[in-house]
């Protein structure tokens, strides 16, 4: 079974350090958080999932696990939790 999300690295081309995108296959488009589309850090990404308006209750669940997903597949291409 092939994961819904694929972090990309977008190396140092968009300057300002590595940054990465989230490419997302059940939509065929890369994910966007608060107008957003890459991340130099974790700690970014997670920090656009807090500023984002929580979703009504019986999304809750899912975007925290989607959340998380996204966030260990970042860390496991190496970028910095910090």
């Amino acid at each position: 079974m092939m994961s819904r999300f694929l972090v990309v690295d977008l190396g140092d081309q968009l300057g300002d350090g590595r940054q990465f995108a989230v490419w997302d296959r059940d939509v065929d488009s890369f994910w966007k958080i608060n107008n957003y589309q890459t991340w130099r850090s974790v700690a970014e990404l997670t920090a656009d999932f807090r500023a984002k308006d929580r979703p009504e209750p019986r999304f809750k669940d899912a975007y925290r696990e989607q959340e998380e997903t996204i966030s260990v597949l970042a860390v496991n291409a190496g970028f910095d939790v910090r």
